[in-house]
């Protein structure tokens, strides 16, 4: 079954529709830019602080073509950051831009997001001091001609940052390649530059404080305070100790079963149920899970399964979390044979590793934990039922390989 969703898509929609952003007439402070981000669930609380306020700075590279110039606030250093400036056209050319530069090292590792006259947001990345292939994306809101001012907002949280122009969300780029580092503004010219300059001027940055910090990769339901287990590759024992207390689930409970080891091979549909005789509603699912890809463009999986129910035609009701041949994780929901959910929460993952995939299905909320990270909070599941657990792999190429290490299942109280 093919899982075709985005992560960006979903964090997007989820601003464009926040009611702070959509009816602003104008910047936002950092109070009301905090408030969207809780409305559309970014992060789990407004704990934080403005770590940065600069009234005015002019970058002029009037006798410069093809440079970049830039400057860092070397006082604010954050992996999760949310940045915000006003710029003002000075002369030049139509294609030179100007934006904010995010988790700077040194001169040689950075992130810079602007944008130009010409209704274009560019992302551009130094690491190790190679510049990396710049991306670029439309936008119909800049405000081009000297004199005339745009707001750029970046919202950077883990390893997404979304870009907003204007109090329109333009782009999310994804890429956690640095992980946090200082902030600063910058400018680029280009062969038709002219005595080109920029105004930055209400400068601010508000950093969260950890806790608040979901990030953007899935976070689409409910909030927390954790983002991050500690005892994750623990024994079940450890790892319910810390769940509970974290508080993120009830206390009590007890072992269902552990599974040292269980895999699959090949092409085609493979299953092994795991306590067939021990069905169960409000449950902690743990394990190890390590996918090998097929040789093929087509749909392969290596996932757990839970509320499993089993009839003469095999399964079509379960709720099943794990990694597709992409590099997602996602998670479905399936009831009678109908997707009562079905999303993705993270990207980018190097499935061949070995991951600690944890989930809690407690009454209709669905949490995820991947490493240790939260990856996604109290979303939404079909009505709950009882039903026991397993191990699947789809896969389309004799090469497909999935194994699970080290599987265990806690009934909650």
């Amino acid at each position: 079954m093919k899982i075709k969703l985005t992560v960006a898509v979903f964090v997007l929609c989820a601003l464009i529709l926040a009611p702070g952003l959509a009816a602003a007439q104008g910047p936002l402070t950092p109070e009301e830019v905090v408030q969207v981000l809780l409305d559309a669930e970014l992060i789990a609380s407004d704990e934080g602080e403005v770590v940065l306020e600069v009234e005015e700075e002019t970058i002029d590279l009037a006798t410069e073509d093809n440079y970049f110039s830039y400057f860092f606030y070397e006082d604010v250093d954050a992996e999760n950051i949310v940045m915000s400036a006003n710029i003002t056209w000075g002369p030049g050319a139509a294609e030179d831009d100007c934006g904010l530069v995010l988790r700077g090292i040194d001169n040689d590792n950075y992130y810079y997001v602007g944008f130009s006259q010409d209704n274009q947001v560019r992302f551009d990345e130094i690491t190790d001091g190679e510049w990396q292939d710049p991306q670029f994306f439309d936008t119909e809101v800049i405000v081009a001609g000297e004199g005339k001012t745009n707001n750029i907002l970046a919202i950077a949280l883990t390893g997404s940052i979304i870009v907003v122009v204007n109090n329109e969300p333009v782009t999310q780029i994804e890429d956690d390649t640095l992980a946090g580092g200082w902030v600063g503004v910058g400018m680029d010219t280009y062969d038709t530059s002219a005595a080109t300059s920029c105004v930055f001027s209400d400068i601010w940055a508000w950093e969260p404080a950890k806790a608040a910090s979901t990030g953007l990769t899935g976070m689409l339901g409910g909030s927390s305070d954790v983002v991050q287990l500690s005892d994750y590759r623990g024994e079940p024992a450890q790892v319910m100790s810390e769940l509970e207390d974290l508080g993120i689930v009830p206390n009590g409970g007890s072992q269902v079963f552990f599974e040292d080891y269980a895999y699959f091979t090949g092409a085609g549909s493979f299953f092994t149920p795991l306590a067939r005789n021990s069905p169960f509603t409000n449950v902690v699912m743990g394990g190890e899970l390590t996918f090998t890809v097929g040789t093929t463009s087509d749909t392969e999986a290596c996932t757990l399964m839970a509320r499993v129910i089993t009839g003469a035609n095999g399964s079509d009701t379960y709720i099943e979390v794990g990694f597709d041949n992409e590099g997602q994780l996602y998670g479905i929901d399936l009831d009678g044979g109908e997707m009562v959910m079905g999303q993705v929460f993270a990207e980018g993952v190097k499935s061949s590793a070995v991951h600690h995939v944890l989930f809690i299905a407690n009454d209709d909320k669905l949490t995820v934990f991947l490493d240790g990270d939260l990856v996604a909070n109290e979303v939404q599941l079909s009505d709950p039922r009882s039903g026991t657990f397993g191990i699947a792999l789809t896969g389309k190429a004799s090469s497909a390989k999935c194994e699970g290490h080290n599987i265990w299942v806690y009934e909650l109280d």
